[in-house]
Parts: structure tokens; C-alpha cells; sequence
């Protein structure tokens, strides 16, 4: 009998893979930082949110009777987000659970109105939010360059499409538009199984910082005698670099309500973090924002906590 692949390996690399495993994912990330340090945005693209309770809970009932219950895979579970940050006053947010659509000959993926694509000079279109409330239309503009593919564990892959990104575009605030001018970095990531099966706590995010951007994670796995995955990788105006990590370390003493601890400083070869300010919070999830120092420079980092297992 031949088996159905998991997922499939396009040839571009950003492009969908069509997870179909069960308790699959697939994102698309997109962050930018404006010029002036007062405005930070984050827009998400999920064919199958991989921390949804549903989800979860769906793929556990299907694993203890797999003959009774269906699989549930990606296509059931969409969603895409989008987070406006601004100095000093809290952050807002826009989520939306639609149908998932995504075109085989290129890179182009929507979740009902929202959406982004890629022309073939590389420059990205990003549309988000709801223009009644909060909303984005950007341009990420990057030199081209091959595709830096990290593996965070053997079923749970991270892939840097575009070095360092010039933003422009436009932000909508309760019907109300201003322009965007920044900086801005986007990613993507795929699993051919649920999270909380090898992942124990999930940190990652990125530092803006001068003219360049740096990108990490820190995953710590389920079996507790393999090492943790931690990866940094430097994003300039013309190249994705992985760089090597010499020493690393992360304190977690904060809580937040459901008692789900995040980092207070975390250390990733001569990155620090410090001073973290908590942004939004779920059970399984946490947004913060930290002071950032490397090579001199101090800048701010957008990161999030993942809790999987909770």
C-alpha cells in the first residue's frame, strides 16, 4: 500500500509544504520596527495553529483511538494574527479563524481577508488586520539570497527566506492611517507533528538592532538527556548568517498568572536580553519585549515563550 507523505518539499523553500500530517504546522512571520523605536508590528499566517486547545485536544482523543476519531490535520485548524505595538501604551491585537488558501505555483498564502505575497522581485506584500480597528499594508524589500533552512528538532524545521528587510507601508488605527518607515525581518516554520510531542518550552525572537536584525531560539526538548537547540542567526541589509553559539544560558524566575514562567535575562553568545516587559499572555504563550545589547549596541527584542506541554 503506498504511504501518503507527510508533508511535500517545494522548490521554493518559502513556499507551502502541505503538512498533512496529524497535529501538523505550518507559519509565516512577519516583524518590523520603525525607524523612530515608537512602533513594532508582528503578523502571523497559520495552516494549522499548532497551540490550539481544539487542536490539541483532538489530536490526544485521535491517538487514543485513532480507528473511532478522525486525524485532525492542519487544514482544520487556521488562523492568522496580528499584533501593533506602540511606546508606552498597550499593544493591539487582531486575530482571524478562516479558511487557509495557498497558491502551488508560488508564494502566496491567505487566511480569509488577510494575506501576503511574494513578487518576483522579491519584495513581499503584506495585508492584515481589520481597517475598523487595527491593520497593516506593508512592503518587506530584501536583496535575494538562498533560503537559510535551521533544523530546531528532526520533525520541527525554521527556515529564513530574506536577509535583513526594508519596510514601508501604511498602519490603520481605529479607520485612521499612518505611515510606516523600518526595519523588518520574516521567517517561516513547519512540523510533521504536534509541538508538545518533543518540545518541552519553546523561547525564541528576534533584536532589532542599528541596520541589522538578529534572530534565536532556545528549545529545550522533551527527552531532558538531548541537548537543547539553540540557534542565532544574524540578519544584515545583504546576508542570513547562522553564527556559532559559544555559551548560552537562560534565567527563568518571572511568572505570570497561570503560572507559566518566562526568562527575566537570557544569554546567547554575546547576545543579552534583559528587562523583560510582559505584552500579552496565554496559557501555552507569552509576547515580551526585552533590552537588547550585542557588539556594542543596544537595541529592543520582540520575543515569545512557548509552553506546549501545559
Amino acid at each position: 500500500m503506498p504511504t501518503i507523505p507527510l508533508f511535500e518539499t517545494p522548490p521554493n523553500a518559502n513556499a507551502w509544504h502541505r503538512v498533512r500530517s496529524p497535529g501538523g504546522y505550518e507559519w509565516w512571520n512577519f516583524a518590523a520596527a520603525s525607524d523612530d523605536g515608537e512602533t513594532e508590528i508582528s503578523a502571523t499566517f497559520h495552516d494549522g495553529y499548532p497551540l490550539h486547545p481544539r487542536y490539541l485536544a483532538a489530536y490526544r482523543k485521535y491517538l487514543k483511538n485513532p480507528t473511532q476519531n478522525p486525524p485532525p490535520t492542519p487544514a482544520d485548524f487556521p488562523y492568522s494574527s496580528l499584533t501593533i505595538t506602540r511606546r508606552g501604551k498597550k499593544p493591539k491585537t487582531y486575530g482571524a479563524v478562516a479558511p487557509f488558501v495557498s497558491a502551488d505555483d508560488a508564494v502566496r498564502v491567505s487566511v480569509g481577508p488577510d494575506e501576503f505575497y511574494v513578487y518576483n522581485t522579491g519584495v513581499v506584500h503584506v495585508i492584515a488586520g481589520n481597517k475598523k480597528r487595527s491593520a497593516i499594508e506593508f512592503a518587506f524589500a530584501s536583496p535575494p539570497i538562498a533560503p537559510l533552512s535551521v533544523s530546531l528538532q528532526a520533525n520541527h524545521q525554521w527556515i529564513i527566506p530574506a536577509a535583513r528587510c526594508d519596510v514601508t507601508g501604511t498602519i490603520w488605527t481605529k479607520g485612521k492611517s499612518s505611515p510606516f518607515k523600518g526595519v523588518g525581518y520574516r521567517d517561516h516554520y513547519f512540523g510533521a507533528g504536534p509541538i508538545e510531542n518533543d518540545i518541552r518550552n519553546w523561547f525564541g525572537g528576534r533584536l532589532f538592532i542599528g541596520q541589522r536584525v538578529l534572530a534565536f531560539h532556545i528549545v529545550s526538548l522533551v527527552d531532558r538527556q538531548a541537548q537543547a537547540a539553540i540557534r542565532l542567526v544574524d540578519l544584515t541589509p545583504d546576508a542570513a548568517r547562522e553564527l556559532e553559539v559559544t555559551a548560552a544560558s537562560m534565567d527563568i524566575h518571572r511568572r505570570v498568572p497561570w503560572r507559566a514562567p518566562y526568562p527575566s535575562r537570557v544569554a546567547i553568545s554575546d547576545m543579552i536580553l534583559r528587562k523583560p516587559k510582559l505584552l500579552a499572555s496565554r496559557p501555552r504563550w507569552q509576547r515580551l519585549s526585552y533590552e537588547g545589547t550585542f557588539g556594542g549596541q543596544t537595541g529592543r527584542a520582540v520575543c515569545e515563550m512557548i509552553h506546549p506541554r501545559r
